[in-house]
């Protein structure tokens, strides 16, 4: 039904229901993309669907000011005219949303805990005089977060943590769920100084989990992916869940643990899924499946290109990249697919037991000139290519190892790194700045 009078809003739900929305459906691709789709959609019919001569533009918040607003917004919504829309910008679109480069800058801002002022809230559960908050007292909102909450302040290497109160915190991630423009507000905020590094956390507590919940913690755990690639400090996400029906326990092992530190904490959830159901990291009974192509629609949607680790160690650059030989079909994964994602089989028993010889990995390529800054870096497993060693297990030029930063120097950076394997078996390898580049070619994601 066309109103007699149509507004502004008319032309602007049509252009996002039938014409937008149903590309973010047609590229399975996650709203937070609708206003940006949006603005291409609007600027595109603008240009595109009416003849008109030069110099005079047409501008849809114009349109309800003339006397044939009924007119055009009837024909905006006619089926020929959608799909002919729709056919001319979901290969730009898919291009400009799955594009191999990524950004080299980000705006991010900054927001000191001691800048807070004070807030109201009911006083459910209380943690009085924490020493590591900024504010006098915390009030959560069950005893799980309360445990939390306690562990945090009395964890030897946490320097800061905040409960993210709604009103008084605010500190919200944007999601998408069922189509709509979401805001997550994570449980605490903290900070701890980890060797040589400060690291950053953002902390979800749960006792039970949908899917709801299920979105909010792989929208969590991409952000601190992101925060990681952009700042010079690392980020984690760490999603604590206390349900015995479901085989976790996590506020419990922390708090039995004589040396209570959220490094051991981190590493102790490595292993895990973000959540029970979704698929555990070890011990998949299913083979991977690895087949010559894919349909262009399934690639980086649900199939990643294999490669060869020591090709890819060697061939990703500007201009080029090694070849593809195959494509794995990837049906559970706790990561979402891009064009930098990649699978690949390891070699060596230096990272075992989490990263078993002859494992299925999949990989996020940094490249060349994209990595991360090296303390940010601090802590993850990353696959690095030695321009003047080689790995004494394998004898390649590259490795997979645990980035970690051994001294800090005077400007603020990384001047010695170790590359340390997990396997206590094996030695790591120490790099200083004089001796040489070390190029950081990807980070390890999951074992497939």
């Amino acid at each position: 039904m066309i109103p007699e009078v149509p507004s502004y809003r008319d032309f602007d739900h049509v252009i996002e229901m039938a014409i937008a929305v149903p590309i973010l459906r047609d590229l399975r691709t996650s709203f937070h993309h609708k206003t940006a789709v949006k603005g291409v959609v609007r600027e595109f019919l603008e240009r595109k669907t009416f003849n008109l001569p030069m110099g005079l533009p047409l501008y849809f918040d114009r349109i309800p000011e003339g006397p044939h607003a009924r007119i055009a917004l009837g024909n905006l919504a006619r089926a020929e005219v959608i799909a002919a829309v729709k056919k001319a910008l979901l290969p730009c679109l898919q291009e400009a949303i799955t594009a191999e480069r990524r950004a080299t800058e980000a705006q991010l801002s900054e927001r000191k805990t001691d800048e807070i002022a004070g807030y109201q809230a009911l006083k459910k559960h209380v943690v009085d005089a924490p020493k590591k908050s900024c504010f006098d007292r915390a009030a959560v909102e069950n005893d799980d977060e309360e445990a939390v909450a306690r562990l945090l302040d009395e964890a030897k290497d946490v320097t800061g943590w905040v409960y993210n109160h709604r009103s008084g915190v605010g500190y919200c991630i944007e999601y998408d769920w069922q189509g709509l423009l979401s805001h997550y507000y994570p449980d605490f905020i903290a900070r701890a100084r980890i060797g040589e590094v400060f690291h950053n956390f953002i902390i979800e507590v749960k006792g039970r989990f949908d899917d709801r919940d299920k979105e909010k913690a792989r929208r969590g755990q991409r952000y601190c992916e992101l925060l990681t690639e952009f700042d010079k400090e690392p980020w984690h996400y760490l999603m604590l869940l206390e349900n015995e029906p479901a085989g976790r326990k996590d506020i419990t092992w922390w708090g039995q643990q004589s040396r209570r530190e959220i490094a051991d904490l981190m590493r102790h959830l490595e292993s895990l899924p973000l959540l029970p159901d979704m698929e555990p990291l070890l011990g998949r009974g299913a083979k991977l499946e690895v087949v010559d192509s894919v349909p262009a629609a399934d690639q980086f949607r649900t199939a990643a290109p294999v490669h060869d680790l020591a090709a890819a160690a060697g061939g990703f650059g500007e201009s080029q990249a090694p070849e593809v030989t195959g494509w794995a079909k990837i049906h559970h994964s706790q990561h979402a697919l891009d064009k930098r994602t990649f699978v690949a089989k390891v070699v060596g028993h230096s990272m075992e037991t989490a990263i078993p010889d002859g494992s299925w990995a999949l990989f996020r390529l940094f490249p060349e000139g994209m990595a991360p800054a090296p303390a940010a870096l601090d802590g993850r497993r990353v696959v690095v290519q030695l321009r003047n060693d080689t790995d004494p297990e394998t004898g390649g030029s590259y490795t997979l190892k645990r980035w970690r930063v051994a001294k800090i120097g005077r400007d603020g950076g990384a001047a010695e790194i170790e590359l340390r394997p997990d396997n206590p078996m094996f030695k790591p390898l120490h790099m200083r700045q004089e001796d040489g580049l070390i190029r950081v070619i990807a980070e390890f994601l999951e074992v497939l």
